[in-house]
């Protein structure tokens, strides 16, 4: 997993994670958006109202390095 880039830090929208790394750092889960095409700041408006509208899928490994690792 990687920090979020600038350009993914919007104006006025607080950067929302779609990955999870358990705290064992052997599993991750991505979040999939299933609600309609809107902007970033409609979309996390959304998920806060309707969290049904996301799904987490889960991937196990031997090791997950999170977004602070070095």
């Amino acid at each position: 997993m990687r920090p979020p880039l600038p350009r993914e830090k919007h104006d006025g929208c607080e950067f929302r994670s779609i990955v999870q790394v358990s705290s064992d750092n052997k599993s991750c889960a991505i979040m999939e958006y299933l609600g309609a095409e809107v902007n970033e700041r409609d979309k996390q408006r959304d998920i806060e109202q309707n969290p049904h509208l996301c799904v987490w899928q889960s991937y196990t490994f031997d090791y997950v390095y999170d977004e602070h690792s070095t």
